[in-house]
């Protein structure tokens, strides 16, 4: 297994690092992280990368550029669905895992909203 810095690997895999479910107030309502890193060091990441995509526009684009990392998020009607990757990773394809992850709830759910990810997730 590859050692893991600041959203980089080692010998240059695209990877997701970590995966956020949040609401309009920036509550998370679902995280999992796929590297090890401190709670205080994850709970300020976190905070900061929130922060920044519920204030972005619908104009703006929804990938950017943070700590070494690239963030995707998708905005769904009650809910925010954040990714972090590698550089390496293809900004589109991660979009499209977000929708369709998203479609998924959906239909399950028939109208997903935050406390179905909340009181229904299994571990």
């Amino acid at each position: 297994m590859t050692q893991m810095n600041s959203g980089r690997t080692s010998d240059n895999q695209a990877m997701i690092l970590f995966c956020l479910i949040v609401n309009k107030q920036g509550r998370v309502r679902l995280r999992r992280n796929y590297q090890h890193i401190e709670e205080k060091e994850r709970d300020v990441r976190d905070s900061l990368i929130i922060s920044k995509c519920l204030t972005r526009t619908k104009k703006q684009c929804s990938f950017f550029s943070y700590d070494g990392m690239t963030i995707i998020y998708k905005s769904f009607t009650t809910l925010t669905l954040i990714c972090g990757v590698t550089k390496d990773e293809n900004e589109l394809s991660i979009q499209e895992l977000l929708n369709v992850f998203m479609d998924c709830l959906g239909s399950y759910f028939q109208h997903v909203s935050e406390m179905d990810v909340s009181f229904c997730v299994v571990t």
